[in-house]
């Protein structure tokens, strides 16, 4: 993964946000108080947690400190919201950030009817690959108690090395805590593996993509030597605009951020379609149509839908059915005065 260099990305403008199958990592704004204040003084995530608050003007002290770590480049927290769902259910992310030494700590949090999901087994490598290749941090940090049993395993799993504990080394409630030391360096199996990893990642459309996802959909379809006169006739479907990215659009990036494809989700009466899924031609053949399709999958699952409908490309029906889709029927769609029928394929999620 290429580094970038430190403080070259500002990342209050431009916060990372990432699009995961099964949860939403974004920036934590200040109309998610109730959200963190719901979090942060429920007993049972505060019990192992070194923060609490007991009412929402309390909170707001939590809200400045999110904003401080990017104005101040002290680090990034993103909140974790469900598939479709806006509302906050945890968050995760670095802080005491220290540039000569390119270290900083990492936490985590949430809310205990989504424990047991593994959606933090999800989030924090996501996190994790950014910090070590975005960041060029070196050693990333963690503080655990010890009777947080299913946090050390979490980290654990995903590489941290034990160091050794900090005996008495905090005061909560009247009691002193021992703090078990974790980390994770760049230079670790895990931590080079990550580094090394390209894998394409997902993060949510913004309306200042509109212009490159246009651009991105028209080459897509005119790699299939369409006439010109049909292409014309289909611009105005294949025009986005800012207003539409707000739904499930989801957007494929390389780990140089070059775009790679994208697919957008939309529902109606018949349920959830499959109403954009572009690959760009340059990229075509690496896996990209199959990456889109089984995150698209997995979101729509999230969302709790049972079936994902297509109209479909007669070049991409194929395609799909090789991705478990089912062919139900056919519509008529001319063009240009030319009869042309396309074929409606089905997911049944419920298999």
């Amino acid at each position: 993964m290429k580094l970038m260099i430190l403080n070259m990305m500002n990342l209050a403008v431009e916060f990372p946000e990432f699009f995961l199958p099964n949860c939403r990592l974004r920036r934590i704004h200040r109309n998610d108080v109730e959200a963190i204040f719901a979090g942060l003084s429920n007993p049972q995530v505060v019990a192992h947690y070194g923060v609490s608050y007991d009412s929402l003007e309390a909170t707001d002290e939590q809200m400045r400190w999110y904003d401080a770590l990017l104005e101040e480049h002290r680090g990034i927290w993103w909140g974790v919201t469900l598939p479709g769902r806006d509302e906050l259910i945890g968050a995760c992310g670095f802080n005491d950030w220290s540039h000569s030494d390119r270290s900083l700590d990492i936490g985590y949090w949430l809310m205990p009817e989504h424990w047991g999901r593994g959606l933090m087994q999800d989030c924090l490598p996501t996190i994790l690959r950014f910090a070590l290749g975005t960041l060029g941090v070196h050693r990333i940090h963690a503080d655990v108690e010890p009777e947080n049993s299913a946090s050390t395993r979490l980290l654990e799993r995903l590489g941290f090395v034990f160091e050794g504990t900090l005996r008495d080394v905090e005061c909560k409630g009247g009691r002193f805590l021992n703090l078990h030391q974790y980390s994770l360096l760049a230079t670790d199996p895990i931590g080079r593996a990550l580094l090394e990893d390209d894998t394409p990642t997902f993060r949510p459309a913004r309306g200042a993509d509109a212009k490159a996802l246009t651009a991105l959909a028209q080459r897509s379809k005119g790699h299939w030597g369409y006439p010109e006169a049909w292409m014309e006739a289909w611009q105005a479907a294949l025009t986005f605009h800012p207003g539409q990215m707000t739904g499930q659009y989801a957007v494929l990036v390389a780990a140089d951020g070059q775009l790679l494809g994208f697919y957008g989700l939309e529902s109606g009466e018949g349920g959830w379609q499959l109403e954009h899924c572009w690959v760009d031609p340059q990229s075509m053949g690496s896996g990209h149509g199959r990456r889109l399709v089984e995150h698209a999958l997995a979101v729509v699952r999230g969302l709790g839908a049972n079936t994902l409908t297509v109209e479909s490309d007669p070049s991409a029906m194929g395609f799909y059915e090789r991705l478990g889709a089912k062919h139900v029927c056919d519509v008529a769609r001319p063009v240009c005065g030319e009869h042309r029928h396309l074929p409606i394929l089905k997911w049944m999620l419920s298999d």
